[in-house]
């Protein structure tokens, strides 16, 4: 699977790591635990989800803060920041409503 991987910036300062796959109408998979976008689309464990998402939509992915490609560094680790992580991912691909694809997020 062919991505493309870009960056933005949370409201506080810390940048986040996202990916697009496919074609089509996007769809934004929601961050869940210990996300790489590099390692994923390679894992037995994801490639063949990802592909077959992407195959149909543009797939929009990312990096949690403290996660993969995106900022270690990071003072708050919160509902709150992963909901503004997400939110600055959408906002810089200026998309107005996009479905979302949530998966378990273990703490």
């Amino acid at each position: 699977m062919q991505q493309e991987i870009r960056f933005c910036t949370s409201p506080d300062g810390v940048q986040i790591a996202y990916a697009l796959a496919g074609h089509g109408p996007p769809l934004v998979r929601v961050l869940n635990w210990m996300t790489h976008l590099e390692y994923e689309r390679t894992s037995p464990v994801w490639r063949h989800w990802l592909s077959e998402l992407a195959s149909t939509h543009t797939l929009i992915r990312y990096d949690g803060r403290g996660c993969g490609l995106s900022d270690w560094e990071a003072d708050e680790f919160s509902l709150d920041v992963w909901v503004q992580d997400l939110e600055s991912v959408v906002d810089a691909l200026a998309l107005e409503r996009v479905p979302l694809l949530g998966l378990c997020r273990a703490n």
